[in-house]
């Protein structure tokens, strides 16, 4: 346990392979702590604890946390102050995604902060479970987080060494969500990524549902996402005006992406096709077949 009446003057804490128990008054003067832990660390602090401390980071610009608490389920949470007028320009937070959610909920973190978070879900089988990470990781408030209404850029990426969304507003400030599973760098569960990046793309709207998405770009096994799902979600995407598509073994035809985008939803107007604001659209994957380079064709003629 550090006190304030040892470490007056500190500002700055790093703690590598290490975490310590924090007091209100030390956590007042500090500019700057990242604690870091290996994954399979046992000891862990109590997250309740640490909770209790948030408000008093009223001179913090940079927080990291990796690996630091023990699991601590939202039914056990009462209410705590908030910090409302932070400085955090930083933060990067990997844990279990419901103790991230409780940490992000606790605070109020500017929108020119650069955000990072890596949702540990080791253990976890189902799909459904496993894109729900990326929610669970994001406050229970989505106000204290303004960044996830300003996105006007978003990647969506699963390949064999990661799985993330990205997301980055006009002024460059970027917000990550990643996910560490068992399916990350095991060649034999390629299925259970192909299955998870199909929840993604049908799903992702549904994460930054008032953010003024502009620029698209989608990077996964596209052999495992349909012609349904790709209708539904570029019809979400209404100002869009970049869309990429890159199918990560250059083996998949586009086919499916280029017929979703001759789709179209009505409106008081009358019929409109998907993503109608769209100017820029690029495609990687099994595109040398004349069929699909025709397809292309058709498909900006039907959109003039």
């Amino acid at each position: 346990e550090l006190t304030a009446a040892k470490f007056a003057s500190l500002r700055s804490l790093v703690l590598d392979r290490a975490c310590a128990l924090l007091t209100p008054p030390l956590a007042s003067h500090l500019l700057r702590l990242i604690m870091k832990n290996e994954h399979d660390v046992t000891q862990r602090l109590p997250l309740a604890l640490f909770l209790d401390c948030i408000s008093s980071f009223k001179c913090l610009e940079e927080l990291e946390l990796r690996n630091c608490f023990a699991s601590f389920p939202n039914d056990n949470c009462h209410s705590r102050t908030q910090l409302l007028r932070s400085r955090l320009a930083s933060v990067k937070i990997e844990d279990r995604p419901s103790n991230i959610s409780l940490i992000l909920s606790s605070m109020f973190i500017p929108v020119y902060a650069d955000v990072r978070l890596v949702g540990d879900l080791r253990g976890v089988e189902s799909t459904q479970k496993r894109f729900a990470g990326f929610s669970m990781m994001l406050p229970i408030d989505k106000r204290c987080l303004p960044i996830l209404q300003r996105i006007s850029h978003l990647d969506v990426y699963h390949l064999p060494e990661a799985c993330y969304i990205t997301g980055k507003t006009d002024s460059g400030n970027l917000l990550d969500l990643e996910l560490i599973t068992e399916a990350v760098d095991q060649p034999s569960l390629k299925p259970a990524r192909g299955e998870l990046f199909e929840m993604m793309v049908r799903n992702v709207r549904d994460l930054f549902p008032d953010s003024p998405v502009e620029s698209l770009r989608l990077v996964g096994d596209v052999s495992y996402v349909p012609l349904t799902t790709w209708s539904t979600s570029l019809s979400r995407f209404r100002r869009l005006r970049e869309l990429e598509v890159d199918d990560v073994d250059l083996r998949a035809s586009p086919s499916d992406v280029i017929a979703a985008l001759m789709t179209s939803y009505p409106t008081t107007l009358g019929d409109v096709p998907v993503c109608p604001a769209l100017e820029s659209l690029t495609l990687y994957g099994d595109i040398e077949s004349l069929d699909v380079l025709a397809a292309i064709l058709k498909c900006l003629e039907w959109r003039k």
